[in-house]
């Protein structure tokens, strides 16, 4: 590989041993001036976040609009979006060339994990104030069915209820 004065200069790479993985894929082609930088520095000015069984975007939502509020900046953006099967995603964030992608990383993940766990809370308290609400139908069942016994318990005078004519 030659580095000229904009780019890098490289015909292709193999991503893995054994000459597996060639990019650019076609063997006949090579890439362009430009392609190799345009591949690779986006490894340079962004932070992957990894997430394993799933992403609750809901907390992810709220977890990226508050490190976008710490870091006052709207620098930060969703550059890709992976799903690496069995669950697991990739989301790839760029951020700006001077963050400290290790802060950006811990912090979010911190964010993340809070998101979660109010979330969490929240479910918890609509499913305990749902068994409340079933409970409650559950006691009022009961009784309409006791007061349904009562009253067909009771014999009922024919002769005076029908009207005479």
């Amino acid at each position: 590989m030659l580095k000229s004065k904009n780019s890098v200069i490289c015909d292709y790479i193999y991503l893995k041993s054994d000459l597996e993985e060639r990019r650019p894929s076609d063997p006949d082609r090579t890439f362009a001036v430009g392609d190799f930088t345009t591949l690779f520095q986006k490894a340079i000015t962004t932070v992957d976040l990894i997430f394993r069984n799933g992403v609750n975007w809901e907390a992810f939502a709220y977890s990226f609009r508050q490190l976008q509020v710490k870091a006052d900046t709207t620098d930060l953006i969703i550059q890709s979006i992976e799903n690496k099967g069995d669950g697991n995603f990739v989301i790839r964030v760029s951020v700006p060339p001077n963050a400290d992608k290790v802060e950006v990383e811990q912090y979010f993940k911190r964010e993340y994990q809070t998101a979660l766990k109010a979330m969490e809370e929240k479910y918890r308290y609509q499913l305990q104030a749902k068994d409340r609400e079933i409970e409650l139908y559950r006691q009022q069942n009961e009784s309409l069915w006791e007061m349904a016994k009562l009253m067909a318990s009771r014999t009922v005078d024919v002769k005076s209820i029908t009207p005479e004519s």
